[in-house]
């Protein structure tokens, strides 16, 4: 099958689009036939090498944390899913992604996808873009929780973390920045990682399937093409979600 791995930490041009053995699903997994995954900014992160600590990674590896797909395999002890199923998922953080024609999930963290919207489409969900307004002129007094779920200048960030009252907490999810403490005030940094929850994503595909709830895909590439979407992320181009999708025949 194709994929793009990297086969050592860098600059977008390590990715590489080859030739890599199809995987065979273990106890408890299955295999997925890729619709598409997505780019997301912690994968120029995990590729640059900024997250070895919390996210140490077997090289090559093969990025891609969203996914949307068939089910084409099953492993031993896969009861709740069946081969033909469309699913949405998103998966581990440290074992390959699904930056390939086939990816290799864990079944307790897959959906059933929307049926009201494109199967790649679907890839938008477990993590979708969102902007929003200046959060330093929106808010107008000290705050309980400061919560960060994207990345951020750390100037910034360290800013913000001024807005939150004595002895209350700065929640952080982007872990190769840690949350800004100020022992002074007894303001706590507190570091989160996301985790995959299918019973979540299940509400998600449901509010879709009943007009709730809009992925907004910013733009389709190709899998061959994904070096270049990292490299105008690096470069500050980047906008919106984009999906990518690989040429399975």
């Amino acid at each position: 099958m194709k994929a793009v791995r990297f086969h050592e930490y860098g600059e977008p041009d390590v990715l590489r689009h080859e030739d890599v053995a199809q995987p065979a699903p273990g106890a408890g997994q299955v295999r997925v036939r890729v619709a598409a995954t997505t780019f997301n900014g912690v994968d120029g992160n995990i590729r640059a090498g900024l997250m070895q600590g919390p996210m140490p990674l077997t090289l090559p590896h093969i990025p891609g944390l969203d996914v949307a797909g068939t089910i084409d395999a099953l492993g031993e002890g896969v009861t709740d899913l069946g081969v033909g199923d469309r699913v949405v998922g998103f998966l581990p953080f440290v074992v390959d992604g699904a930056a390939a024609e086939y990816v290799l999930a864990p079944a307790e963290s897959l959906a059933p996808a929307p049926t009201s919207i494109p199967l790649a489409d679907a890839a938008a969900l477990p993590l979708v873009d969102h902007t929003t307004t200046e959060v330093g002129t929106a808010v107008t007094e000290p705050v309980d929780v400061l919560l960060n779920l994207a990345p951020i200048d750390p100037a910034e960030f360290a800013a913000l973390a001024t807005l939150v009252r004595d002895g209350s907490v700065v929640v952080n999810t982007t872990v190769w920045m840690p949350a800004p403490a100020d022992e002074e005030r007894g303001v706590r940094g507190i570091d989160l990682y996301v985790r995959s929850d299918a019973g979540q994503l299940s509400e998600l595909v449901s509010r879709v399937d009943r007009g709730e709830l809009t992925g907004d895909v910013a733009e389709r590439v190709p899998l061959a093409d994904l070096s270049s979407v990292h490299a105008r992320a690096a470069a500050g181009t980047l906008q919106g979600k984009v999906i990518v999708v690989p040429s399975t025949t």
